[in-house]
This record gives structure tokens, sequence and C-alpha cells, in this order.
């Protein structure tokens, strides 16, 4: 498959995606989930970090390996097998991409554990679910944010990561949160703290599919990036965007009037990241992955250097708004 049709084809089942969050069958499902506390509040960053802090520390557990179904270890005993597709009724409920397969390796065990990677947002969220990796974190807490009234957008990294966003109104901004590591407006912390050769990232949300890339990249300019992102030449990436972004919309079919704000919110976004191209992130953003087994993050490169004790924020200001 080339470059060009891999993007199409991300980027439809992003468009996918992201209109499943407006199931109003979902949301009120979703709103069962959540704690009568983080309800009927304002909607506001206090109340994402609040969502995100819940999120991570009570409903959620990260799956390094899942733990053997007989005799309930974990780590090193459980041995990896080959994956296979779906096969009970729950995991096609959940739609699991795939079935990871572990063999208990214990004496005495020896048990075969089913591990679905399921991708519907109500199983994810359901007693069934609530566990797993990126992906899963991403695509519940998404559905999250758009239960208790957030405008959201799924983010997707193609160096193997995924995360999420959601609209500010009070700094007409869209703001960056990663529900695996329970952080919020920290857009450095995967180039600066990670240290992740970024190439190219897609953010969706119910009303658009748009490249985010030097969101999180401020070396987008450099012959380094640019030899990354060579699945296709960057006017062609444009109109690919462009095509799925107007699919997408027709969907929706959102009003002539949210259509000038979309575009309103786009142009601000895109005179930021320019401005912000080539400029350091600061030590603010150098801290390393937290998710994720210790040996798996530095296998990855991802375990970076451990955080200052106090060192201010290096986000520049932004430019003046556009007319």
């Amino acid at each position: 498959m080339n470059g060009e049709l891999k993007i199409r084809r991300r980027l439809a089942d992003l468009s996918t995606q992201l209109l499943q969050y407006e199931d109003p069958q979902l949301i009120q499902y979703a709103r069962t989930v959540i704690p009568e506390r983080l309800l009927n509040r304002t909607v506001d960053e206090k109340l994402v970090l609040d969502l995100v802090i819940w999120f991570k520390c009570e409903l959620f557990t990260w799956v390094n390996k899942p733990k053997c179904v007989q005799c309930g270890k974990s780590g090193k005993e459980m041995v990896p097998q080959a994956s296979c597709p779906p096969v009970s009724p729950l995991e096609k409920a959940g739609r699991a991409s795939r079935v990871e397969v572990y063999r208990c390796s214990r004496p005495g065990c020896g048990a075969t554990t089913r591990f679905p990677r399921y991708n519907d947002p109500k199983i994810l969220l359901s007693p069934a679910g609530r566990r797993g990796r990126c992906g899963e974190y991403a695509n519940a807490f998404t559905c999250v944010l758009r239960a208790v009234g957030f405008e959201a957008r799924y983010v997707l990294d193609f160096t193997d990561h995924v995360w999420c966003e959601f609209f500010s109104e009070k700094e007409s901004r869209w703001i960056h949160v990663d529900p695996c590591e329970a952080k919020v407006d920290s857009c450095g912390i995967y180039e600066k703290g990670w240290n992740k050769k970024l190439s190219y990232i897609f953010a969706a949300s119910k009303d658009e599919i748009c490249d985010v890339s030097g969101k999180y990249c401020r070396l987008l300019s450099t012959s380094e990036v640019k030899q990354r992102r060579s699945m296709c030449p960057e006017l062609i990436l444009d109109q690919i965007i462009w095509e799925e972004d107007r699919s997408h919309k027709l969907k929706t079919n959102p009003p002539s009037q949210r259509l000038v704000e979309l575009q309103r919110r786009r142009d601000l976004e895109t005179q930021f990241m320019s401005y912000c191209q080539g400029k350091d992130w600061g030590d603010v953003n150098n801290v390393g992955r937290q998710s994720g087994d210790v040996m798996w993050r530095l296998m990855r490169g991802e375990l970076g250097k451990p955080p200052p004790s106090s060192t201010p924020s290096s986000t520049p200001a932004p430019p003046p708004s556009l007319p």
C-alpha cells in the first residue's frame, strides 16, 4: 500500500470513529460511568484536569501483559503467543481489532489468557473493559469529554501514540490532554521529553479533520523531519486532508455559521503553529513517559529525564489574533 492510500485510510477511519461519539445512547451511558461529582459542573480546564485524574487513577488500568485468568499472575510469566481475530460474542461486540494471546509459564498452570483490543467506547467504559494501552485510553476518554459537554478531538500520531484535545471557550483554542499520562496542555512532552521522532499528527473532531503536526513538532522545517514526512509530497497531503475533511463535513452537515467559526479557529491554530516553529520547548516539557512497563519504555527510548523541581513555562505567548 502506498503512502497516499495509507494516509487516506487512516483519516477515513478517524472520521468513522469520531462520529460514534455523537450517539445519544453512548453519551447517556458514559454519564452513568462518570462520578456525580464530575457531572453538571462548569465545562472548563479545571474539570478536564479532575476528569483525567479520575480516569487514569480510578477507572482505567494500564495493561503491559494481562493477568493469568487461572492463577492471577502477570509479568514475565505471561508469554505472548500469536495474536488472533475476535471470536467470542463480547470480542466481536467490542469491535476488537485483534486479540492478544498469552500463555502462563508458571509451573502447574499453563493457562491461556486472551486480551481483546476493544475499539467500541461503550465496551471500553463498561466493567468488561476499563483497561488497555494508549488506544483504549484515548478512545474512551474522548467519549468522556463529549459526555460532559466538551468539543473533543482524537489525535493520531503516526509514530505510535494517540491522545485527545478539548476546545477551551475561555482561551479560544484546542488544548492537549493525554489520559495515559494525566497531562493537560503539555504539547512538548513527546518531542522534548519522550524524544519521539515525530512525523505526521492528525486531529479529528465531529466537524473537522486536520493536520496538527506543527502543534507537537517544532522542527517541521528541518531536513530530518522532512525526510520522515515522506509518505507523499506535502501538496498532495494538503489535498488529501482537504478531501477527507470535506467528506467528513458532508456527514455532519454543519451550518454555515459553524463553518465560519471552524475556519476562524483553524486560521488561528495554523498561525500559532507557524509562530512556534524552531522555538525550544523548555525544561517544563522535559518529562519522560510514565505509562507502561519500564523496560518497554526504555526499549522505545521514551523514559526521558527526571522532571525539574521548578521551571517556569516556556510556551511562547500567542501572536496577535487574526482580524
